[in-house]
């Protein structure tokens, strides 16, 4: 009994929170883009900000910067929005390309930078270090990971919609605390209510005779109405 009425009150916020973070995550995934895929997205995002506050690095807006489809992109990035490890533009291994320095000289394939060699692809992209997967789209550095950009656009492209989501999970998020605070109000009352039950449920065990009570005092109460 104290499982389950524990588990239930826990497992109450939890279904929000995770609610919220799916609802939020859902508003603003990319086209294509599964929620786990998105989720890696915003993860790689958080890493990148948190390796460079970690090193002191300080990245650069102005190389950071690109337009369109970035095939301006000169900036440091070595890592795809699910968070691999970009291969080496001078590299063969794991994949093999024909995207090289020689083949194009004015796209600057400098180690294993994301880039877009002559608009390519619809964004900065590279190859990964990653058997499995051959290559993937880039986010630049500095971007805010609640603000990365969607190269084929929103799955959900109506804005109104994708701020109805955001709102859900918001207030899914404000429902959960609001029960965690009231849980913590009422913990003792709620313990006392368990302990009672669990006083009960042994009482009724060790004597189950008391169960025929109310059902003795049913009949009775039925013949007395009839007669």
């Amino acid at each position: 009994v104290k499982v389950a009425v524990w588990g239930f009150l826990f497992g109450v916020p939890a279904m929000l929170i995770g609610g919220g973070v799916a609802g939020y995550l859902s508003s603003d995934h990319c086209s294509g883009d599964t929620l786990v895929q998105s989720g890696k997205t915003y993860a790689s995002a958080w890493g990148n900000d948190w390796h460079a506050w970690r090193t002191g690095t300080n990245i650069s807006l102005e190389l950071e910067r690109l337009t369109f489809d970035g095939e301006d992109y000169r900036g440091m990035q070595v890592r795809t929005r699910n968070g691999r490890v970009c291969q080496r533009w001078d590299s063969q291994y794991p994949h093999k390309h024909g995207e090289t320095g020689a083949e194009y000289p004015t796209s600057d394939l400098r180690e294993n930078f994301c880039r877009n060699p002559n608009g390519t692809a619809v964004y900065i992209w590279c190859y990964t270090t990653d058997p499995v997967t051959r290559w993937e789209l880039c986010e630049k550095l500095g971007v805010p990971p609640l603000h990365h950009d969607c190269p084929n656009g929103h799955a959900y492209r109506d804005p109104w919609m994708r701020r109805a989501l955001k709102g859900l999970a918001v207030a899914g998020w404000v429902l959960a605390a609001a029960w965690l605070l009231i849980m913590l109000c009422v913990h003792k009352k709620i313990q006392l209510a368990v302990a009672v039950y669990d006083a009960a449920s042994v009482f009724v065990v060790e004597t189950p005779l008391v169960i025929a009570v109310p059902v003795v005092q049913t009949v009775v109460a039925c013949l007395w109405v009839m007669f």
